[in-house]
């Protein structure tokens, strides 16, 4: 769009400004001494740094004129404190046709919405959730929404944002780290939650939800790239616990399948 290059234009010219400044500092050292030794290129920067206050509300005023011509304006609900949540369960949602469940009420997988709230406030500590959910609350700002539809498609066509919500998921299924304990506890939470005792909830109901949720970041260890993506965006050993943890929830799978394949041959028998 005209308009986006326009922005963009704005910005490049700003930071080549700022390059170029600092390009010249180091030429002039350059040219006067032949060579360029560490404590001239300290000083280069010095003289740069020391401009530095000067450069910073031209930055301030790219970025105004960005917000007022790009973002909508986001007035979030002040009912709601938990976009951590939200935000998770959104893609749940999502993901999972909704199907009634025994004894009526909300269709699964809104009966457990409840539980997924508790889940995400018990596997983070306090400081770990206000971070988190700062940061999710400023992704559906600079989504300029926190609609679910308009979010995700926001986040489908900026690779920015669903890398930062890629940082969020990603740190969510770290948490599984010892996959088979807080599978249980998971899945205990969701059950609490439920509002119709006749609705029971075992490994089938786990797997689909946990799936949701992560079935971009478990396969990305299954290729080179998708390893290195996680090593470099999410530390250098991100692949090898997402490995893991993919590792037991295949096996959980195996296990369901074989226990249902079991009761098939037990009920045709």
């Amino acid at each position: 769009m005209a308009d986006d290059k326009g922005l963009h234009d704005r910005h490049h010219r700003l930071a080549r400004t700022v390059f170029e400044n600092f390009y010249e500092a180091l030429r002039t050292q350059s040219v006067k001494e032949g060579a360029l030794t560490t404590a001239q290129i300290d000083r280069a920067f010095a003289l740069i740094d020391a401009q530095w206050s000067s450069v910073l509300p031209a930055f301030a005023m790219t970025c105004k004129t960005c917000l007022a011509a790009r973002q909508p304006v986001f007035t979030p609900d002040p009912r709601r404190i938990d976009y951590l949540t939200r935000l998770v369960f959104s893609r749940v949602v999502r993901a999972i046709p909704p199907r009634p469940v025994l004894g009526g009420g909300k269709p699964w997988p809104l009966v457990v919405a409840a539980g997924m709230k508790d889940n995400v406030q018990a596997m983070f500590a306090a400081s770990e959730f206000a971070l988190l959910n700062s940061q999710v609350r400023d992704l559906y700002a600079d989504a300029g929404t926190d609609d679910d539809d308009r979010f995700w498609a926001a986040a489908a066509g900026d690779p920015l944002l669903m890398a930062l919500v890629d940082k969020v998921f990603v740190a969510f299924l770290l948490r599984f780290s010892d996959f088979d304990a807080e599978r249980w506890r998971f899945t205990q939470r969701l059950a609490r939650s439920v509002e119709h005792s006749v609705f029971s909830l075992a490994e089938p109901e786990f797997c689909e939800i946990f799936e949701a949720m992560f079935a971009p970041y478990l396969a990305l260890v299954g290729e080179a790239a998708g390893v290195l993506k996680l090593n470099l965006f999410f530390g250098h050993d991100t692949a090898a616990q997402v490995e893991t943890i993919r590792q037991a929830f295949a096996r959980l799978k195996r296990s369901h399948l074989g226990t249902t394949a079991s009761r098939e041959r037990l009920a045709l028998g």
